[in-house]
């Protein structure tokens, strides 16, 4: 099991996963380790890598109408899809899931 690389995210400066983001990002883990782990490696390496441009560059990505101020969201690796918050010292990620999921009743405040 892929355990070690979503603890590896968690430990970056510039951005904070919420609760709701860590596990979402193991669910991912998951799922694509089941079917290839080697892609699951390159996938989830790939988020890191965006999550923390994301934290250098906080305004990237688009304002996202719904019920939490600021809310950003920025196309990750594959069909996902990060929510984030600008922080002054980086970003709040909030949730990362699949483009296809409904993103309005996932996110709430």
């Amino acid at each position: 099991m892929l355990k070690f690389l979503p603890e590896r995210v968690l430990r970056m400066s510039k951005y904070r996963l919420t609760f709701a983001a860590r596990q979402d990002l193991r669910e991912i883990s998951r799922y694509i380790e089941e079917r290839n782990p080697q892609a699951a490696i390159r996938v989830l390496l790939r988020i890191e890598t965006q999550l923390s441009l994301l934290g250098e560059n906080p305004m990237l990505g688009e304002a996202w109408d719904h019920n939490i101020p600021g809310l950003r969201r920025f196309s990750l690796k594959g069909n996902y899809v990060g929510f984030f918050r600008p922080l002054a010292d980086g970003i709040e990620v909030v949730r990362i899931l699949h483009g296809a999921r409904d993103a309005d009743a996932l996110i709430d405040d």
